[in-house]
């Protein structure tokens, strides 16, 4: 599987939400590139099925298109390669017998900038279930992150992200609560869904996707969920006043 983007331009992006949503076996192999090279023709070699994932200015629903032999045609938004160079190329140079297919996730969204819009957030949601039911590959649960216990806190934490227009923002934010895999901000500014932020945390740096930003009596109150691999490192820090919910529920009583 081939992500295809910029995570820089908004929605180029978007190729990267997808797979990292999906949990490949361990014989699958990923790519993740800012543009095809020639390179990955002769690394397609001895595969069976080689899918390419990438943004599409063109609106609509996300789709998965086989690519035939012999269609070569321009990538819509000026990639060096086009995924059906590509794959001429493994099957003219490099013997490559394999299928072929391309997942488009359209966007809207491709100016300077960090976080996809809503409707290439959504159109990635579409296309990881959309990948999932074709493959066989699990979707990553999300659910059960959800599920995870959140500890409540009261600790201050540097937030940094770039909004739609490229303008980078940093403040100083109360850090609400945590589990493994997310946290919720106390902003006096609002953050879009969608948009990467990194929490600085004494001398840790947490990094995720905003996916909730909802006003409140006391400010902007957003929920973030962490990248795979950027989980909160409790060896590394402990956030101030923590506090587990269930230590203030009293022993149950007896019937």
């Amino acid at each position: 599987m081939i992500a295809i983007g910029n995570p820089y331009r908004r929605d180029d992006g978007a190729a990267r939400k997808v797979v990292r949503a999906l949990q490949l076996p361990p014989d699958a192999r990923l790519e993740v590139c800012l543009q095809l090279t020639p390179e990955l023709a002769a690394e397609m070699a001895g595969m069976d099925r080689t899918i390419f994932v990438d943004a599409d200015v063109r609106s609509g629903a996300p789709a998965l298109e086989p690519i035939p032999e012999g269609s070569v045609y321009p990538s819509p938004i000026g990639h060096a390669l086009s995924p059906a160079e590509v794959v001429a190329m493994a099957r003219g140079l490099f013997g490559y017998k394999g299928e072929a297919w391309l997942c488009r996730v359209p966007g809207e969204d491709f100016s300077d900038g960090e976080g996809l819009s809503a409707v290439a957030a959504s159109n990635a949601d579409a296309a990881v279930d959309l990948l999932a039911n074709f493959t066989g590959f699990a979707r990553k649960n999300r659910i059960e992150k959800r599920k995870e216990r959140r500890l409540l806190c009261a600790d201050l934490v540097n937030v940094r992200w770039t909004d739609a227009d490229g303008v980078a923002h940093e403040e100083v934010a109360n850090l609400e609560d945590i589990s493994g895999h997310g946290l919720c901000l106390q902003l006096e500014q609002p953050v879009q869904p969608g948009v990467r932020v990194a929490v600085a945390a004494g001398e840790t740096v947490m990094q995720g996707e905003v996916r909730y930003c909802r006003e409140e009596l006391f400010g902007w109150f957003c929920g973030v969920q962490l990248d795979e691999g950027a989980e909160w490192p409790k060896d590394r820090y402990q956030p101030k006043h923590l506090l587990d919910p269930d230590a203030l529920s009293g022993p149950r009583k007896g019937p």
